[in-house]
C-alpha cells in the first residue's frame, strides 16, 4: 500500500498529486519561452534603422579590406626601423673599429727587447713626482730639497743594469765571458765609455739609447712612492746588495757581500725596475757642477743611506770604479741621424772610492 505522500511531488509550496488537474493548470499558466513565443511584427522604422546598420557595417568591411589590399609588399614600419637602426649601429662599429686599429698600430708595446743585445726594456708612464726628500727624512741632504718635476713624455727604461755579456756584444764582440760572470753588471767605466756604448748601440737601430737625466733616474726609483726606498721607510739586504754593516736606522744590521751580484738577484720595484738600489752606481746624463756628473742608485761598497731614492752622489766623468755602471733608457721617438761632433778628450782618470755618509 502506498505510504502518505508516494505518487506526489512538490511544486512551489503545494503538494499536488500526480496526474490531477492542477497540475495541468500550473502548466498552462508557465511563462513561454523566447523561443517559442511569437515574434512581433517590426515597424517600417525599425526596419530602415536595420537596413541603415547593415550597410554601415558593410562599408567599414569594404574599407578595411581595400586598405589591406593596398598595404605595400616592402617590410613594415616596425622592421624598416629597426633596419635603419642596425645599418646605423654597422656605420659606427667601423668607424670605432678603424680607429682602434689605428691606435693600435700607434701603440708602444709595454715591453721591448733590443735586438743586438736583448735587453729588456719597460715603458713608463709620463706624469709628475716630488724630486729631493724632505729635512725629516734620515741622511737628507742639503743639495735635495724636494720639488715638484713633471716627467712630459713616457719613455723605455731597461730594467736591468748593463751587463758584461751586453757591453762585450756592442764595444768587443770577439770577448767572452764564462756563464757565471755574464750576467754581472759592467764595472770600471767612465761617463765616456757609457756615452760611446750607447751610441754605438743607438747606431744598429732607428731609435736613440741614452744614459736617463737624473730627474728621469729618480722617477723610475721612486716607481710611484714618496718614501726614502721604493720599499719603504727601510731597506734590508735580502732586497738590495749594499754594505749591510750600515743599514738605515731602525733596520738590523744585515749582509755585507763585499761585491756585486748578477743583475736582477732581488725582487724589482713596482715598475718592474731591478737594482735601484744598490749592487752597482750608475751614470746619468747631468751634471753635478761644472767638473762633475750626477752618478745615483748606491752600490755594494756603500750604506744604505748611499741607496735612498733622493740621494745624489758624483764624480768626474773620467773617473772609473769597480762599482760604477751603467744603466740605460730609450726615447719614443725615432733618431734623426746627423753627424754628431766629435767628443772632447778623456782627461786623466781616477778610481771611485767609498765616501763615509
Amino acid at each position: 500500500m502506498p505510504g502518505p505522500f508516494e505518487g506526489t511531488r512538490i511544486t512551489n509550496r503545494t503538494t499536488v498529486p500526480r496526474g490531477s488537474p492542477a497540475t495541468e493548470a500550473q502548466r498552462s499558466h508557465r511563462r513561454p519561452s523566447r523561443s517559442s513565443s511569437p515574434s512581433e511584427p517590426r515597424s517600417p522604422a525599425n526596419q530602415k534603422t536595420e537596413r541603415t546598420q547593415r550597410t554601415e557595417r558593410t562599408q567599414k568591411t569594404q574599407k578595411t579590406q581595400g586598405e589591406t589590399q593596398r598595404a605595400p609588399t616592402t617590410p613594415s614600419g616596425t622592421a624598416a626601423t629597426l633596419v635603419r637602426m642596425f645599418k646605423a649601429m654597422c656605420g659606427r662599429a667601423l668607424v670605432f673599429l678603424f680607429f682602434a686599429i689605428a691606435a693600435f698600430a700607434d701603440a708602444e708595446p709595454v715591453r721591448w727587447i733590443e735586438p743586438t743585445t736583448h735587453m729588456a726594456f719597460v715603458l713608463l708612464p709620463a706624469g709628475g713626482f716630488v724630486a729631493g726628500s724632505p729635512s725629516s727624512e734620515p741622511g737628507h741632504q742639503d743639495d735635495e730639497s724636494p720639488r715638484r718635476v713633471q716627467i712630459a713624455q713616457r719613455f723605455y727604461m731597461a730594467t736591468r743594469e748593463v751587463t758584461r755579456e751586453e757591453w762585450a756584444r756592442v764595444m768587443s764582440p770577439d770577448t767572452h765571458f764564462a756563464a757565471r760572470d755574464a750576467a754581472l753588471p759592467i764595472v770600471d767605466i767612465n761617463w765616456y765609455d757609457a756615452q760611446r756604448f750607447a751610441d754605438r748601440l743607438s747606431a744598429q737601430q732607428p731609435w736613440r739609447l741614452r744614459l736617463p737625466s737624473e730627474l728621469e733616474w729618480e722617477y723610475a726609483c721612486r716607481a710611484g712612492t714618496t718614501t726614502p726606498y721604493s720599499t719603504g721607510q727601510l731597506l734590508s739586504t735580502a732586497r738590495a746588495n749594499y754594505n749591510g754593516d750600515f743599514p738605515p736606522p731602525g733596520q738590523a744590521r744585515g749582509e755585507n757581500r763585499r761585491r756585486a751580484l748578477p743583475v736582477g738577484s732581488f725582487a724589482p720595484n713596482p715598475w718592474g725596475l731591478y737594482d735601484m738600489h744598490g749592487n752597482v752606481w750608475e751614470w746619468t746624463s747631468d751634471a753635478y757642477d761644472d767638473t762633475r756628473k750626477v752618478i745615483r742608485g748606491g752600490s755594494w761598497r756603500f750604506n744604505a743611506d748611499s741607496a735612498r731614492c733622493a740621494l745624489r752622489y758624483s764624480h768626474r766623468p773620467q773617473d772609473r770604479g769597480d762599482s760604477l755602471g751603467l744603466r740605460l733608457v730609450r726615447d719614443l721617438t725615432k733618431a734623426k741621424r746627423s753627424n754628431e761632433p766629435s767628443r772632447p778628450p778623456v782627461p786623466e782618470a781616477r778610481s771611485l772610492k767609498p765616501v763615509a755618509r
